[in-house]
Formats: C-alpha cells, sequence, structure tokens
C-alpha cells in the first residue's frame, strides 16, 4: 500500500501533541539568521499542512506539495478553519521526486522526516535536485532527516501506541527492520481502526522505509544537488548532532 494512503483521516490523532507552531517558529528563525525572508516559501511534504498554517501565519507565502491527494484535503480544510491569525497557504499535489510547479522561490523546506522517505536508489539525488530547481539562486532549503550515528547507536525497536477521539478509536504497530547496507530502516505498520460513527473496523498494513543519512552524505548531497552546505545541526538546537540525537537537520543554500 502506498505510505500514508491509509490514514489520512486519523493521522492527526497521533500528532497532536506535536509542536507545529514552535517548529514554524524555529524553523523560520533559521531561514532568517541565514538571510532568508518572509516571502516565497515551498513545503515539500506538506501533508496535512499543520505545519503550513504556523509558517503562513509567520508571514511565507506559502505553496505545499505532497502526494496524497486525501492528505492535502484535509491541509485545505485546516486552512480555512484558520480564524486567529493571518494564514494562507496553497496546495498541489506532487512528488517530491520530479515535480515541476513553473516558478522559484526564496526558500524551501521539508519537515517531519520527508527527505529520509526518499529512501529508494536515487530518490534523494532526485528529489534535492527538483527542490534545486525550485529555488533562486541563493535561496534556501532547509530539511529534518534520521541522524545516522543516532539510529545505528540506538537502534530501531517494535512500539505500540493507541489513540482516540469523538469518531475513532486506533492502534498502531510499528516494527521496524534495519538494512544497513542501504542505510535504510524498513518500518511495518499494522493499524487496527474502529469507526465509532460508523461502528465499522478495520486493519490497514503500510510500509514505510526510511533512509537514515551519515554526517559525510549530507555534504555530498548538497554539492551533487547544486547547494552549498551551511549547517548540520540537532532537531530544534543549535548544536551539533550526536549518538544521542535521533532527528537532525540540515541547511543547504542553492549556488549562484
Amino acid at each position: 500500500m502506498t505510505v500514508f494512503a491509509g490514514y489520512a483521516e486519523w493521522y492527526d490523532l497521533f500528532y497532536e501533541d506535536k509542536d507545529y507552531r514552535g517548529e514554524a517558529a524555529f524553523v523560520t528563525s533559521v531561514l532568517q539568521a541565514e538571510g532568508g525572508a518572509g516571502r516565497s516559501l515551498l513545503e515539500v511534504g506538506c501533508g496535512t499542512g499543520a505545519h503550513a498554517r504556523w509558517l503562513a501565519a509567520a508571514g511565507w507565502q506559502v505553496v505545499g506539495i505532497d502526494r496524497s491527494e486525501r492528505m492535502l484535503a484535509q491541509a485545505r480544510a485546516r486552512l480555512a478553519q484558520v480564524t486567529d491569525s493571518p494564514a494562507e497557504a496553497h496546495f498541489q499535489t506532487g512528488d517530491a521526486r520530479d515535480f515541476d510547479l513553473g516558478r522559484q522561490f526564496d526558500a524551501a523546506v521539508s519537515l517531519f522526516h520527508v527527505m529520509s522517505y526518499q529512501a529508494g536508489p536515487g530518490d534523494l539525488d532526485a528529489a534535492l535536485g527538483s527542490i534545486r530547481r525550485h529555488l533562486h539562486p541563493g535561496g534556501l532549503f532547509l530539511f529534518d532527516f534520521w541522524y545516522g550515528p543516532a539510529v545505528l547507536a540506538q537502534r530501531p525497536e517494535r512500539r505500540v501506541r493507541v489513540v482516540e477521539d469523538h469518531r475513532f478509536h486506533v492502534g498502531r504497530s510499528a516494527v521496524p527492520t534495519l538494512r544497513e547496507d542501504a542505510h535504510v530502516v524498513d518500518v511495518r505498520y499494522e493499524f487496527e481502526v474502529t469507526d465509532k460513527r460508523k461502528g465499522t473496523r478495520e486493519q490497514v498494513e503500510e510500509l514505510h522505509p526510511m533512509r537514515y543519512l551519515m554526517p559525510s552524505e549530507v555534504g555530498e548531497l548538497a554539492r551533487a544537488a547544486g547547494f552549498a552546505p551551511i549547517a548540520l545541526r540537532a532537531w530544534m538546537g543549535e548544536r551539533a548532532p550526536d549518538e544521542g540525537t535521533w532527528s537532525a537537520f540540515a541547511l543547504f543554500r542553492a549556488a549562484w
């Protein structure tokens, strides 16, 4: 089954406690510190628009792309309900590896490990190339990813979680398989979903291959795609990542 195809309706239940507003503020501060202004911003893999909502509120003119039209429907609904601050974003279907919007942006972001989802042979190179083509020379690109040394030190483990709201009761089991030769963790998700309104129960399975990056790869990937690497740090921090840092972020600048 296609990644995220099965659970757009209840995806956000699993991440209600995620600080999307704080992450958008952090991203904006990093971009602005490197000369990025609150102008046009491309978000690759925008999902249900939780980051886009706050990036737009921070003054960015956001265009978000995602492979899942069902996720984008949620994103449009989310923005339509915003009343507490100015927020405007536009969304359209697109694959990170080969999208073409026919324009360039001042900055781009890809958050919540979307770049780690580019796990097949050549996928990440293709995605970085597509993003570079959509940036003005000197434009900034910030993305987070699974940090390889931490993945190898901590080793992925099976995890189980249950979430619930007025309509859904969802149990999720995540079973990882590490493929060190490919720098990939295959995460098999198994869901049991009860729709309280309809009185139905279903099981959904999805396989999420996740690519982790070693520090030496980051600069190589940047230069191969026409970027200059600027920073590699722990996510939401100022320090360098280490074996305790599963999530890191990189900042690139589009070559002139």
